[in-house]
């Protein structure tokens, strides 16, 4: 039975700014080596700096770009659990699920397996993964380009995941919490020190879940120690090691229906929400190790050294059936005309590692009421990706309606359809400079020269890829209260290593200009930003999976973001984002028959001016949190616009909205907590397939837990 909830909201959305000139003073409350942040307050709700703009701290209103920062108190007050959570969050960003085994995130309306740059600590990773939040202290977004600092595939945003490091102080926390569909969460966070020069942390989790749909179980579990040192007081080594083995049944979805009059799939078939016609043959691990060695040096108040060796390897295997949606056919066995699904199954077993090293000098003087900024410094990787990919083309069909399977495991006519042994080697120095004077003026400036060299000997590849990204920033404070800024960016990402066909690398630009406003003492933050990005040499996956350059996109649009922490007992986020992404130059290749000897028959079909997938024009976020003692309460609203799954535009996943609420309550050092999602029990749609099918979202789900606090051990 549908839960039905009604509820009224007053949104007061005051826009004004704040401007507080950068200065030594501010940087005495916060400290930054490189994204790790240790603060004045405690516990902020509301992010007042960051550094992923220039890897140097900023205040969030002083920096000419859009940044968005969720602080931990956030991420457990909406009980996220993985990354996908936090990042509803962020203006304009739609979280997407790539079968049910990763997860990637439609940032400006492109996506980021392909155009987005992900970094855990401020070191590149793997793209296709689910990122777990056990030991995430803060999430940052740098919106546009990003290649002029972190190389790579920022093409339209880069998110940086800072973990939780080794404090010089004695503390330890627990969480046990459970819930809908059978969910099960355990979660643990010791640090112990001298108190002095040596410290060491440990995180770690374990977590279980049916998931919602049927047959999709899932179970994640981890370890991620930590350990400081202080061998002298201008100096400090970090080593941090983490293990996490993620486990989730691939899903894809529920299939479209053949509409026999205009033979298009255009509507979802009506069966149950939770029906699953994968095969009891499905699996996906993926085990994952990460290594990062940080050391820094200060020398004195301006110079300082750091240098960072990161390690990543990932290894996944993989096998999941592809629904290709539903058709009639005639059973002759009953005589009768029955609806079928149509499947395949992908088999993945890839294996990829980064290593690499950030060396790093940056520099900082106050020159009377101006101050200079400066960080040179070089990075050089190297990143393998070993994989092939089985395909089954023809899995048993399976009744719509009343579906019983038939496939047993038999992989005998499984063929090879893609397989790498791809090596890319990059050597990439990188500059940025930031100015700030006196009469309100700031500026930024940098770039990014990556020397990229790209083989793969089982495809009979090798090509190198010169190519400088450059960034400029500006921005003026005309009264105290406002600032005003633009920006305009390069990128460009050497091409993917499952990519068929041309090689060119994929080039963006971006230009933006925005206001950022607050007032009653910075208390209410507002910004406003106008955009328009442009890509060239677009990767994009056609209905046979394969990924091809195909053309290019311009997304436009407006983003609205207002943080307010009236006091600290008391803090609202709202976001709203306006998107206008369409494919400008586009042309898919179909199938449209089969010659006299079985041969398949191509033509090229012009989607030039169609709208780009999973780009909804309208993203609304608001999320309020307030203290009472020793009670919280929070409560968000989530609206999204209606998008399209595919680039012929001929189906489209309809608009929704979705209530969230938590409350808690602390004793001593216990907190108890609840979280309710999708209160209003809204059916909508998460992820589409190439125009295939969709995967239905959860509906009303309650979870709750026990946070054990201890701050002195």
């Amino acid at each position: 039975m549908k839960r039905k909830r009604i509820v009224v909201f007053g949104l007061l959305i005051l826009g004004v700014v704040f401007n507080q000139a950068f200065s030594q003073d501010a940087l005495k409350k916060y400290t930054s080596e490189d994204t790790v942040y240790v603060s004045a307050d405690k516990d902020p709700r509301i992010a007042e700096f960051n550094s992923i703009a220039i890897k140097m701290p900023l205040t969030m209103q002083k920096t000419p770009a859009t940044v968005q920062a969720i602080t931990q108190s956030t991420l457990e007050d909406q009980n996220s659990m993985v990354l996908s959570d936090a990042m509803e969050n962020i203006s304009g960003v739609n979280p997407q699920s790539g079968y049910g085994t990763h997860d990637y995130f439609m940032i400006r309306g492109f996506d980021t397996l392909e155009n987005g740059l992900m970094l855990t600590d401020g070191t590149i990773e793997p793209e296709a993964i689910i990122h777990n939040m056990y030991n995430i202290e803060r999430v940052e977004v740098l919106k546009g380009p990003g290649a002029f600092l972190y190389g790579g595939n920022p093409l339209s945003g880069t998110i940086n995941l800072v973990r939780k490091m080794a404090q010089y102080q004695n503390f330890a926390n627990a969480t046990v919490s459970g819930g809908s569909f059978n969910t099960m969460r355990g979660v643990a966070d010791v640090n112990v020190s001298n108190n002095k020069d040596l410290a060491f942390r440990f995180n770690g989790v374990y977590q279980q879940s049916d998931m919602y749909r049927d047959d999709k179980e899932s179970s994640v579990y981890g370890i991620n120690p930590a350990f400081s040192w202080k061998p002298a007081l201008q100096s400090q080594l970090d080593v941090n090691y983490e293990y996490l083995n993620s486990q989730y049944s691939p899903d894809a979805g529920l299939p479209l229906l053949l509409n026999t009059n205009t033979y298009q799939l255009d509507a979802l078939a009506d069966v149950p929400r939770d029906r699953s016609y994968q095969t009891p043959f499905d699996e996906s691990e993926q085990i994952m190790q990460r290594l990062k060695i940080h050391y820094t040096h200060t020398f004195n108040d301006h110079l300082k050294l750091s240098n960072r060796f990161f390690y990543t390897d990932l290894k996944w295997d993989s096998q999941g059936a592809m629904v290709n949606g539903a058709y009639p056919s005639f059973n002759q066995a009953t005589m009768s005309l029955v609806t079928v699904v149509n499947r395949s199954m992908q088999i993945l077993d890839d294996h990829q590692k980064i290593t690499g090293n950030q060396f790093e000098l940056t520099f900082s003087k106050e020159f009377g009421k101006t101050q200079y900024q400066l960080l040179t410094g070089i990075e050089a990787h190297h990143f393998t990706d070993v994989y092939t990919i089985d395909v089954v083309n023809s899995l048993p069909f399976i009744d719509l309606y009343n579906p019983v399977e038939t496939f047993n495991g038999d992989f005998s006519n499984a063929y090879r359809y893609q397989q790498g042994d791809a090596v890319t080697n990059t050597v990439a120095p990188y500059i940025m400079n930031a100015l700030t004077l006196p009469q309100g003026f700031n500026f930024m400036a940098g770039g990014r020269f990556d020397n990229a060299t790209y083989k793969d000997d089982l495809n009979s590849v090798d090509k190198t890829y010169k190519q400088f990204s450059p960034m400029v920033g500006a921005g003026y404070s005309p009264f105290k209260s406002t600032y005003l800024y633009a920006n305009a960016g390069q990128a460009f990402s050497t091409p993917s290593v499952r990519l068929m066909g041309a090689l060119d690398p994929e080039e963006s630009f971006q230009v933006e200009a925005g206001i950022k406003q607050s007032f009653l003492k910075g208390k209410i933050k507002s910004s406003l930003a106008v955009y328009s990005l442009e890509k060239k040499n677009i990767a994009v996956p056609d209905r046979t999976g394969l990924t091809k350059q195909a053309g290019s996109q311009k997304s436009q649009g407006l983003e609205f973001e207002v943080t307010a922490q009236m006091t600290k007992h008391c803090a609202s986020i709202f976001t709203y984002a306006y998107t206008d992404a369409e494919m400008t130059d586009y042309s898919e290749m179909l199938i449209v028959g089969y010659d006299e000897i079985g041969y398949p028959q191509y033509m090229y079909t012009d989607r030039s001016g169609n709208k780009a997938t999973f780009a909804p024009e309208h993203i609304l976020n608001f999320w309020h949190w307030r203290e009472f003692g020793a009670f919280e309460i929070g409560f968000g609203v989530r609206y999204v616009s209606e998008q399209f799954i595919y680039y012929d535009n001929l189906f489209k996943i309809d608009s929704y909205y979705t209530l969230n609420a938590m409350a808690s309550y602390s004793f001593k050092n216990l907190k108890w907590f609840i979280n309710a999602k999708n209160i209003t029990d809204s059916e909508y749609e998460l992820s589409g397939f190439s125009g295939y099918s969709v995967i239905p979202a959860a509906p009303f789900a309650i979870y709750s837990g026990i946070r054990f606090n201890l701050d002195s051990l």
